[in-house]
């Protein structure tokens, strides 16, 4: 995921990104290329495999992808990024440093979570 900011002040725009630290992200970093699938981006058999270790990678279930590259949510005051899936990250909204991995299913009995929770004015959150 790449995270985005843009401040509005005294008529000028500044302008932020950083990429989200997500497991995902950092092992596709340390070896150079997609070893991870992601939505959209599959991963490609490891070409110094032998033809039958390529082979017999295609039928290797898929790890479920810990990048959270859907949306923004706030959760009694702090910043996470969030996608449909157990995964989300607390971010440092003002530098978008990655801070922390939460994972839904040791909080809550889920296979997986909602990128788009809802929220009552008194607070309350809903999602799932």
């Amino acid at each position: 995921a790449l995270l985005h900011q843009f401040q509005l002040e005294n008529g000028r725009v500044t302008y932020r990104s950083r990429f989200l630290q997500s497991s995902s992200y950092l092992t596709n970093s340390q070896h150079n290329r997609i070893v991870a699938s992601e939505f959209g981006t599959l991963a490609m058999p490891d070409p110094c495999k032998s033809v039958f270790g390529r082979f017999m990678s295609r039928f290797e279930m898929p790890q479920p992808s810990d990048n959270a590259s859907v949306n923004y949510v706030v959760y009694q005051g702090d910043y996470y990024v969030s996608s449909e899936n157990i995964f989300m990250y607390k971010v440092d909204p003002e530098t978008l440093e990655t801070k922390e991995k939460i994972d839904w299913s040791k909080i809550v009995a889920v296979n997986g979570a909602t990128a788009h929770p809802h929220y009552e004015s008194d607070g309350t959150t809903y999602n799932m």
